[in-house]
């Protein structure tokens, strides 16, 4: 799986390093402030490209003495570091927008025009791609290079619209589109950041997988301390400790019985928990109904 995800990341920098030249070209040769703007977001792409591809062969890595979790907060490390690329772009790229619009600009010539077409469907393309491999994969910093080049669609887009008008007469949209882009890119920057932030931070959030292992507790009439359940992302894998409470009577036997069996169906049934330590409290109330009921 993480060589398809490092295949497609491949064939994605071959295309920005192609797409991002044609582009400044195209940007410089067509007098247009928000097409060079454009070439440089795709040419931080390449950049972008290749911190994914080495974060995917680290994170492949298996766990050894000084990593007992794993590689995978690499994938983790890699969208941070994409994150915040894509809000240095979009502060070069308003950069660009604002001396357009001090200093006047001309309307764009028609190659200009044709190079943020052919942008959009590019990209839109590389999105589709990458998006695909990065959910299959469950790689986070696929999934954050897939938001990247579909922020370059957008981009272009909006380049698009800004050279169209351009070349009608309106000649300061041309860095109007160039601010437009620069917003949406900075937007999609902080998303990526903030949510890898999150992630290292280990904040515990709904939605990642403690509803689960909830449900199959309760399904298993375990008692779980849900204050005391914690969880762990190591890119796409959770590592999860948590605290049951059982009959304060059960041996110490009976109780590591109990708690092997719950955790054997939660690394049964939640495909991405590697692991999970479960914590056992006795309970002196009378739980003797509960103890018979349970099959654990």
């Amino acid at each position: 799986m993480k060589d398809l995800g490092i295949k497609v990341s491949f064939y994605t920098l071959i295309g920005n390093i192609l797409l991002s030249a044609f582009k400044l070209f195209a940007g410089i040769a067509g007098a247009s402030a928000a097409m060079v703007a454009d070439g440089l977001h795709s040419l931080s792409d390449v950049f972008t490209t290749i911190i994914v591809m080495f974060s995917l062969k680290v994170a492949n890595k298996p766990a050894d003495e000084e990593h007992p979790y794993g590689h995978g907060r690499a994938e983790s490390i890699a969208s941070k570091i994409l994150g915040l690329a894509l809000m240095v772009v979009a502060v070069g790229v308003a950069k660009n927008g604002i001396e357009s619009l001090i200093l006047g600009s001309e309307a764009p010539e028609k190659i200009a025009l044709i190079a943020a077409i052919i942008s959009i469907v590019v990209k839109e393309v590389m999105y589709q791609a990458t998006i695909s491999v990065g959910k299959k994969t469950q790689s986070k910093a696929l999934v954050a290079s897939a938001w990247h080049h579909r922020s370059d669609a957008y981009s272009s887009v909006g380049t698009l619209v800004g050279i169209f008008a351009a070349r009608r007469g309106w000649y300061f949209m041309d860095g109007v589109g160039a601010l437009i882009v620069s917003v949406l890119i900075f937007k999609m920057g902080w998303e990526i950041w903030k949510k890898t932030v999150e992630e290292l931070m280990d904040t515990q959030k709904s939605g990642d997988g403690r509803e689960l292992i909830e449900a199959i507790c309760q399904r298993e009439n375990v008692i779980l301390k849900e204050d005391l359940l914690r969880l762990r992302h190591y890119g796409n894998k959770i590592y999860a400790e948590m605290t049951i409470v059982v009959p304060g009577e059960l041996s110490v036997t009976e109780a590591h019985d109990r708690s092997e069996c719950i955790r054997s169906k939660l690394l049964n049934e939640i495909p991405n928990l590697e692991d999970v330590i479960i914590h056992v409290d006795p309970r002196e109330t009378d739980y003797k109904e509960l103890s018979k009921s349970t099959v654990c």
